[in-house]
C-alpha cells in the first residue's frame, strides 16, 4: 500500500536523510548519461562506518 507523505508535488514529513536517498534514488532511476556523487559515504549505514 503506498503512503502519501506531505502535499502533492512537496517533500514533507521526512527527515534531511530520507530526503537525500529518495532524491539520489529518482536521480538513478532517470538513467542520467552522467551522475556526479559527493560525500558518497552519507549513503552508508553507522555499522559500516564503524568498522572502517
Amino acid at each position: 500500500e503506498n503512503t502519501l507523505i506531505g502535499e502533492p508535488g512537496r517533500i514533507k514529513g521526512l527527515s534531511g536523510g530520507e530526503k537525500r536517498r529518495l532524491l539520489f534514488a529518482s536521480e538513478v532511476l532517470s538513467d542520467p548519461p552522467l551522475l556526479f556523487a559527493d560525500e558518497v559515504s552519507i549513503f552508508r549505514n553507522r555499522l559500516e562506518m564503524q568498522k572502517t
